[in-house]
């Protein structure tokens, strides 16, 4: 239905927002963002029609990665795999698929790699070991002096889980 809307919205420009959707879809799937309604993403369309319309950059991804656990439940998280393992199944996309309601993130990912071969690309960025890599190592030069040393172990260990896991679905 998501589709469809962007190709009634923008024809003519789908080709270019729907990839950028999916790859949204698969950033969420990787950090295990539950909030993006509606409401939190969007297309620019400029006000002069001398720019094509364009997928906003992503934002309001503050509803991911463990951003309401108090420091206690972190350190729960680490020691205790079923919670660990809990917390990365059960994280759901505010959007779905039109014949199978409730899928999880990972379900949707593998729904789109198979049905929609052209978007593979998009998925694949977000699969790449480097780019985890890099990820990790902003974490922990960047955000270390901000959250315990717990936090970072979780967040990395969950970035990596998550990782794997999409790769996983789509059999890489």
């Amino acid at each position: 239905m998501t589709i469809a809307a962007i190709k009634e919205a923008f024809p003519g420009y789908e080709t270019k927002i729907i990839p950028d959707f999916v790859e949204m879809l698969t950033f969420d799937a990787l950090i295990g963002h539950n909030d993006r309604h509606p409401y939190n993403w969007g297309v620019i369309v400029p006000l002069r029609k001398s720019s094509p319309p364009r997928f906003s950059p992503v934002y309001d991804t503050a509803r991911a990665l463990y951003c309401t656990n108090p420091e206690k439940r972190i350190g729960q998280m680490l020691t205790n795999a079923v919670q660990f393992e809990r917390y990365i199944k059960d994280c759901a996309p505010p959007v779905g698929w039109d014949s199978l309601p409730g899928v999880d993130f990972f379900t949707l990912i593998a729904l789109i790699w198979q049905d929609f071969a052209v978007y593979r690309s998009n998925i694949e960025r977000f699969l790449d070991d480097g780019a985890l890599r890099g990820s990790v190592i902003i974490l922990r030069k960047e955000f270390s002096q901000l959250m315990s040393a717990e936090s970072c172990e979780l967040l990395e260990q969950c970035l990596r889980l998550r990782q794997q896991r999409l790769k996983e679905v789509v059999r890489l």
